[in-house]
């Protein structure tokens, strides 16, 4: 068990370019293992956790400078409470001190890796709450190594999440880790050269003292069937040599009743927040009636048929409904009710160019018509006052999304709250958001392609004109102003309920 917390100081002495050639540089500190500065009731509120459901935690021989509890606010993290826990190759307590050395470094004693480098580890074990299918965990990883040190090079520290037990072994610069579930959609370990969404940059690390970060993320997973206990092993480590420090930051461990069938990474920092309206989504969207058709048979039963309307939860419109769209028909008016069917990937219109189906939701809802201010969180889960709809009349700062906005949301991911029928936009960028909704649907943008050819449909053509036989130059106008499709690929129910409650 842990002591109760010591005040302890910044190491005075830290190595800057430090020469790469032995375990301590001249200069570099060495931490006292035996400092212990933060009991274990701080780290399982840190972590946002209930003393009850942690059955045992324990840091093996990890040097106690390696781990800490911080309440100062940095890189978007606390993400739950007031502090959130802290763990290092090097001192935690250099962590958030001026980034002003080119490679600040302090050498722990006590664990190691195979390759004799500096590791830190903290083992959880903590009771399943009845019900739970997934659990989920935020978390951001950052280095003093990134980047010229490290990526493509044999220092490429790292950390992991493993569930059950530890089982790590490094063969020169590979890592083995078949517990982890901490990885991306290549099945790429969290290291610092890492390429991709899991890619460090030094934006991302503003704020401390290191030169690089990942975004911030959330690696979610299922709950082993029939298990009351669930095993998590944190490790952070060198790799190389124990010089030059990363860090990991975590917070917010906690469980759902959201299925998800593997593992999943997903960054959750940049959330795109949008309304959507029927010119979008719809039951008579093509797309949607396809999915509907087709064996996926969205809105019905796995064996068919499906039903567009259901698959939209066109049967649900009222102001307030917050299930989620894209189910078999089983959502409810609850928010992240129902079960996404998933893998399924969509194209969809957004609209036209003064009839657009997809528009801005601002972190704050003014209404400029009493003042009220609802928060974007109260709105999307429908709490407070976003349940009076003379507090959605007239809401400020919702932008319809034209051409260049569209084309920016390639490779975001998107929550929506979707609206049965259009949206209405002043000039002002004022809307009225108290009208019917259908749900809440959350989705990554893969792809923005061209708006659909025109289709000339002579029958329902009257644009008060004379009628010269001709309507092609119509038909131009109109293909004009059409906006471009997403294609989208849907996010599982657990995912959604994480990324739209940022």
């Amino acid at each position: 068990m842990l002591a109760v917390a010591l005040s302890w100081g910044v190491p005075s002495a830290v190595a800057e370019d430090p020469q790469r050639t032995g375990d301590t540089p001249p200069g570099a500190y060495r931490a006292d293992p035996s400092n212990s500065h933060v009991t274990n009731t701080e780290v399982i509120d840190s972590l946002g956790l209930a003393p009850g459901a942690v059955a045992s935690l324990s840091f093996g021989a990890s040097d106690h400078n390696g781990f800490d509890v911080f309440r100062a606010a940095a890189s978007g993290f606390p993400t739950q409470g007031a502090s959130y826990f802290v763990m290092s190759s090097g001192c935690t307590s250099l962590a958030l001190t001026p980034n002003i050395t080119s490679g600040s470094t302090c050498v722990l004693a006590n664990l190691n890796t195979s390759q004799r480098n500096d590791l830190v580890q903290v083992t959880l074990v903590l009771n399943v709450p009845a019900g739970a299918q997934s659990w989920i965990v935020d978390w951001k990883f950052l280095s003093e190594e990134f980047p010229e040190e490290s990526v493509g090079s044999f220092f490429n520290d790292a950390f992991l999440i493993e569930v059950g037990a530890s089982n790590i072994t490094i063969n020169g610069n590979t890592i083995t880790a078949p517990n982890n579930v901490a990885f991306d959609a290549n099945n790429s370990v969290v290291t610092i050269g890492a390429t991709g969404a899991l890619a460090m940059t030094a934006a991302n690390a503003l704020g401390t003292t290191y030169d690089g970060a990942t975004t911030r993320f959330a690696t979610l997973a299922p709950v082993p069937s029939g298990a009351t206990t669930l095993t998590l092993i944190f490790s952070v480590f060198d790799m190389g040599d124990s010089i030059i420090d990363s860090a990991a930051f975590i917070d917010n461990i906690r469980f759902s009743s959201a299925p998800i069938g593997q593992p999943t990474t997903i960054p959750v920092g940049d959330t795109t927040f949008l309304v959507i309206d029927e010119d979008s989504i719809d039951d008579r969207t093509s797309t949607i009636q396809a999915i509907s058709s087709s064996p996926t048979f969205c809105g019905g039963p796995a064996s068919g048929p499906g039903r567009s309307a259901r698959c939209v939860n066109d049967q649900l419109a009222n102001p307030g409904v917050r299930g989620l769209l894209f189910t078999r028909g089983t959502a409810t008016a609850a928010p992240f009710s129902g079960a996404v069917i998933t893998p399924l990937k969509l194209g969809l219109p957004t609209g036209k160019v003064g009839d657009e189906g997809l528009f801005t939701l601002p972190p704050s809802l003014v209404s400029a018509q009493n003042g009220v201010v609802t928060t974007r969180q109260q709105f999307i889960n429908n709490l407070g006052p976003a349940k009076s709809k003379n507090n959605l009349e007239k809401v400020n700062g919702v932008a319809p999304l034209r051409t260049p906005e569209i084309s920016a949301l390639i490779g975001k991911t998107v929550c929506a709250v979707v609206y049965d029928r259009d949206i209405s936009v002043t000039g002002a960028n004022q809307a009225r958001l108290n009208g019917a909704t259908l749900g809440i649907t959350a989705f990554r943008v893969t792809a923005v392609l061209p708006p659909p050819a025109a289709v000339h449909e002579a029958a329902d053509h009257d644009d008060g004109d004379e009628d010269d036989g001709d309507d092609r130059d119509d038909d131009d106008e109109k293909a004009s102003r059409r906006l471009p499709v997403i294609e989208i690929e849907l996010l599982s129910s657990a995912v959604a309920n994480v990324v739209c409650t940022q």
